[in-house]
């Protein structure tokens, strides 16, 4: 991160946990996460046997501009949570039982970076009375950016359902004294509409998934296998390697602290899945820009004063 924006020993904190975690206290109610682009491989911390050892190659570069963009845009610092640890020996983005193959070393790491992320979000709170949490993540199966609200296929296609609402990671933006939407503002329209997240990248010229132009991330409009959901479950894996209509929803960080709320409501949080295509060293600057501007009309938009913190 460019020292230009660190500030003072006063102004801005760091926090390291062991050199594999980083923390850059803020002074905004954004919170920045960077969990899968660490490549320390220490001998001591052995390797994981199950689930993704791969990186998110690019994403930390990519944070680190979002970062300083954000900074030099709204004049004030968002929070920012890295990972050092090559996934291969750590997924901070799973719980803990599933992060780190029973390593005690590796759950010291993990409990240290989610640790961070509780300081981050209170301190948000305590100045801003909400915080706003984006989980930068990289996926390489769909040449669009995938932004995801712990709702899969099936519930992106019927978000009518007030179900839905109690399983999205931003459900806290529709019930917070923020909010500037009346009572008639739907779920689908905050997800899909001219006030999401997607809506702001899509005018911007990018790909994206949900937007106003693809509120799903499906191949096909019509009556298929992802829309089928009997007893909540679907009948196949949207996330399998194969499937036309793969898409990530969110991981273990956006669902507990946006969906679960455990660390107390008026928390939300974001996952984005950035396609690689933008993580190239021609098109990163520009798509870090773009993404830290749409990332302000969507607080703008669905915030009100949302840097004022006399408004709680």
């Amino acid at each position: 991160i460019n020292a230009e924006y660190m500030g003072t020993p006063s102004e801005c904190l760091f926090f390291f946990a062991m050199t594999y975690v980083k923390y850059l206290k803020g002074d905004s109610p954004i919170v920045l996460c960077v969990p899968h682009d660490g490549r320390e491989e220490p001998e001591h911390i052995p390797l994981r046997k199950l689930g993704c050892l791969i990186r998110d190659t690019d994403t930390l570069p990519l944070s680190e501009l979002l970062y300083s963009n954000l900074t030099e845009l709204c004049q004030c610092r968002p929070h920012i949570i890295i990972n050092y640890l090559h996934r291969n020996r750590l997924d901070v983005n799973r719980s803990i039982d599933m992060a780190c193959d029973g390593n005690a070393t590796a759950e010291k790491v993990w409990e240290e970076y989610h640790g961070y992320i509780a300081m981050a979000v209170k301190t948000s709170k305590n100045q801003f009375g909400y915080c706003q949490i984006f989980d930068i993540h990289g996926q390489s199966h769909r040449s669009a950016t995938e932004i995801g609200y712990c709702l899969n296929n099936y519930q992106l296609r019927y978000i009518h359902d007030p179900k839905c609402l109690e399983q999205c990671s931003i459900k806290s933006v529709l019930k917070s004294i923020r909010c500037p939407h009346d009572d008639e503002t739907t779920l689908k329209q905050i997800l899909t509409g001219n006030t999401s997240l997607g809506y702001f990248l899509e005018t911007k010229g990018y790909s994206c998934v949900p937007c106003p132009s693809q509120p799903h991330p499906c191949i096909s409009d019509g009556f298929h296998d992802c829309w089928i959901e009997p007893n909540g479950k679907p009948t196949f894996s949207i996330d399998d390697e194969f499937s036309p209509c793969k898409y990530f929803s969110g991981g273990y960080t956006v669902c507990i602290y946006g969906r679960d709320q455990v660390l107390g409501d008026n928390v939300s949080a974001i996952q984005v899945e950035v396609p690689p295509e933008v993580r190239q060293e021609s098109t990163m600057d520009k798509y870090a820009l773009d993404l830290a501007q749409a990332i302000l009309s969507y607080m703008e938009s669905n915030y009100l004063r949302w840097l004022d913190s006399d408004f709680k």
